[in-house]
C-alpha cells in the first residue's frame, strides 16, 4: 500500500523499501548456512549481511537480478519463505551450480528453510572501497519489521518531491516518525569523503 501510494506522486518513477539501504555504516547480520548440508559449528558458519526488502527495492536502486526473480506477490505470509542472495554468497555455497531452488538456514537452523528464488548482483554495501559481502535479502511481506528506509527514484530532482512524500506518508499513518531525507548521491559522497588510514 505504501509503495503504491508513493508511486502515484507526480515525478516518482519507482519505490522500494529496506530494513537498511546501502551506504550506511553497520547493518544487521546472521550466520547463514546452505540448507542441503549439515550446519557447521559457529566458528565455521558464514556471516551474512541481512536486508529485509520490498518487491520494488531492486528496480528502484538498479540492482540487477542476475538469476531467478525478485520478490513478488507470491511471497507472502503463509507461503514458502524465500530469500534472494547476492553473487558472493551464491559463489561461496554453490560455486559450480545454480543457487536457484536451493535453501539457506539462519543461525543454528531452528528457523524456516529459505528457498532461494533470485541471485542479485553484488553491491558495495558500505562504500566504494568496502570488500564484497555475503548478503541475503528477506521479503518484507514475509518478515515484516516496524521500521524501514524508503528508496524513491524520481524522473527529476529528488528533493523536489520530499514534501509530497512526507504528506503521503502521514496520510497513511499520522504517527509515523520521519527521520530525514537524503539522496543516494549525498550518501555516496559522504562515504567517499570519510578519512582513510
Amino acid at each position: 500500500q505504501m509503495q503504491e501510494h508513493f508511486r502515484a506522486i507526480p515525478g516518482v518513477a519507482d519505490v522500494g523499501a529496506a530494513e537498511q539501504l546501502p551506504l550506511l555504516a553497520g547493518g544487521m547480520w546472521n550466520y547463514v548456512s546452505p540448507g542441503d548440508r549439515p550446519i557447521p559449528p559457529p566458528e565455521g558458519r558464514t556471516r551474512g549481511t541481512r536486508r529485509r526488502a520490498s518487491d520494488g527495492l531492486f528496480r528502484t536502486l538498479g540492482i540487477p537480478i542476475v538469476l531467478g526473480r525478485a520478490f513478488d506477490e507470491r511471497d507472502k505470509v503463509g507461503s514458502q519463505p524465500v530469500a534472494i542472495i547476492n553473487q558472493t554468497l551464491a559463489a561461496r555455497f554453490w560455486p559450480d551450480e545454480s543457487a536457484i531452488g536451493k535453501f539457506i538456514v539462519l543461525g543454528s537452523g531452528d528457523g524456516p528453510r529459505l528457498e532461494i528464488v533470485g541471485v542479485a548482483r553484488d553491491v558495495r554495501e558500505f562504500g566504494p572501497d568496502s570488500p564484497d559481502q555475503s548478503v541475503f535479502y528477506l521479503s518484507f511481506a514475509q518478515f515484516p519489521t516496524a521500521t524501514a528506509q524508503i528508496a524513491i527514484r524520481t524522473h527529476d530532482d529528488p528533493l523536489a518531491v520530499t514534501a509530497q512524500v512526507k504528506s503521503a506518508l502521514l496520510e497513511l499513518n499520522r504517527n509515523a516518525p520521519i527521520w530525514s531525507f537524503h539522496t543516494m548521491e549525498s550518501r555516496f559522497a559522504d562515504r567517499v569523503a570519510q578519512p582513510r588510514f
